[in-house]
């Protein structure tokens, strides 16, 4: 690589921080709340591209940021991955008058600031037969927050691998492969499914497609986005599409936070999937 380019990928890679990511995403989120004119809070690429519940958008008026009007709770759960300049964060939220869960992922160009990305998966009342709100804590347990140290510390690539196990049990009706810690709970949009994550997946066995992950190497939290493909699994009419964040402690799974909800259609097409941006493992 030319002395040039290689100081230019220096430059980026300092410039997309993980202080500079949580500030993009507190000023999204506040500025929703605030109802501030997002054209002079919010740095946006002429080419950002927006979704929410897979729907393709045009403009951030269209999406949550409009009626959002404070935190239900201050809970949160967040994945910083600076190596590839994007934030995923999941949040309570009351919109007008309704709780809701989100998880937004945030994806910015090398100075951390300038939105080109936002993903938003928005689940009320309705959106599966689980929801409740409810039973979160005010704030995130503290290990979704604790910093990884000595061997736990993975890399990206290593985090990844690991959570994708996960769905990979699910696929095959069985979590053998996954190395889980002695207690991993699983909570699925506020209701507790399981203590041991990765036991008992033959009674969940199912496709699990269109995988899109980014990964946290200062917390070892790691978020999954993918499609549980009721369709091809039951002949249902809708599927699964889940946001799940996972906690990595020492090479282990230590817990699974999940926003889902169901989607219709047949065939189901991710619109950040491997024909735009995304990358499926």
């Amino acid at each position: 690589m030319p002395l040039l380019s290689i100081l230019f990928a220096s430059l980026a890679s300092a410039a997309c921080t993980r202080e500079t990511l949580s500030s993009t995403f507190d000023t999204f989120l506040n500025s929703s709340i605030s109802k501030a004119n997002f054209s002079t809070t919010l740095g946006l690429s002429p080419t950002l591209r927006i979704s929410q519940n897979n729907i393709l958008l045009k403009t951030l008026p269209e999406t949550i940021y409009t009626n959002t009007t404070s935190l239900y709770k201050p809970f949160r759960i967040q994945v910083i991955d600076h190596e590839v300049c994007e934030i995923a964060t999941f949040v309570l939220l009351n919109q007008n008058t309704e709780p809701a869960l989100a998880s937004i992922r945030i994806k910015t160009r090398e100075d951390g600031k300038t939105i080109q990305e936002l993903e938003i998966l928005n689940v009320l009342k309705g959106s599966h037969a689980f929801f409740a709100p409810q039973t979160f804590p005010q704030t995130a347990p503290p290990m979704w927050s604790t910093p990884t140290t000595g061997e736990g510390n993975l890399t990206r690539t290593q985090l990844i691998q690991i959570a994708n196990l996960y769905p990979s049990g699910i696929q095959a009706g069985d979590g053998s492969a996954i190395p889980g810690a002695p207690t991993c709970p699983r909570i699925e949009n506020g209701v507790l499914t399981s203590t041991t994550c990765y036991k008992n997946l033959a009674n969940f066995k199912q496709p699990v497609t269109n995988r899109r992950w980014i990964a946290d190497t200062v917390t070892g939290v790691v978020l999954g986005g993918f499609y549980f493909d009721k369709p091809a699994a039951k002949g249902s009419k809708f599927g699964l599409w889940l946001n799940e964040y996972f906690k990595i402690e020492g090479g282990r799974l230590a817990g699974v936070e999940a926003a889902m909800k169901e989607l219709w259609g047949v065939p189901w097409v991710d619109v950040w999937g491997p024909e735009g941006r995304g990358v499926s493992v």
